[in-house]
């Protein structure tokens, strides 16, 4: 079974990111589309598991004290697909661009690569409780000895992958909407990821177990 280990949003945070997918696909010629029930954010990714390394993971989760924290979702962004191909790093900051309303990073206002699309996100803004819980995960994880991806914790929300935008141009709306997006943190959750059927078809993902916040005295 693949495992993943992630925040989950309550729904108004949930209608707020998909108002922002929807205006990204009104923009688009083609691309895959984040179902509203798969928003997460991840915080590790175990990949295939056995029933007892799940196990050992909702252990892990055990371990964790944290108390509840807010994050801010504030930035729109991509990463090219063809950068990626190419071997970059895995990080979104740095195999694509980073996006703030209505500008990308390398200087032509609104506009992205077109070819086989992009994969686009909603980014969280610098949260130290957010860093120090990754950390925490992290460090249960490599204590119980499990397996997980390895590489720098740069939280995003995936919104849809293979993007091809009209004219290579952000929609005048979403170009010009203002993120400023809130959702208070209290639990995180292991999840089985189940891949979707056919072409483009939604993965599923099944909740195995929820750790809820829990603070040192």
């Amino acid at each position: 079974m693949r495992l993943f280990i992630a925040i989950d949003f309550c729904e108004a945070t949930r209608s707020q990111l998909m108002s922002l997918t929807g205006e990204l696909h009104r923009g688009a010629l083609s691309g895959t589309f984040v179902d509203p029930a798969n928003l997460h954010l991840t915080l590790a990714f175990l990949g295939e598991c056995s029933t007892f390394e799940a196990d050992r993971a909702a252990a892990a989760l055990d371990t964790l004290t944290f108390p509840p924290f807010d994050l801010t979702i504030d930035t729109l962004g991509c990463f090219s697909n063809h950068r990626k191909r190419s071997g970059s790093s895995n990080s979104p900051f740095s195999r694509g661009w980073r996006v703030a309303p209505g500008v990308v990073s390398n200087g032509k206002e609104n506009h992205v690569s077109r070819g086989s699309g992009n994969t686009w996100w909603a980014g969280i803004a610098p949260n130290p409780d957010l860093e120090a819980l990754h950390a925490q995960l992290t460090g249960a994880l490599d204590a119980a000895q499990l397996s997980y991806e390895r590489q720098a914790f740069k939280p995003h929300i995936t919104l849809g992958r293979k993007v091809r935008l009209r004219d290579g141009r952000l929609p005048g709306d979403l170009a010009a909407l203002p993120i400023d997006i809130e959702e208070q943190v209290d639990a995180i959750h292991l999840y089985r990821s189940e891949l979707g059927r056919g072409p483009g078809g939604s993965p599923r993902y099944h909740l195995l177990y929820t750790r809820t916040r829990r603070s040192v005295l």
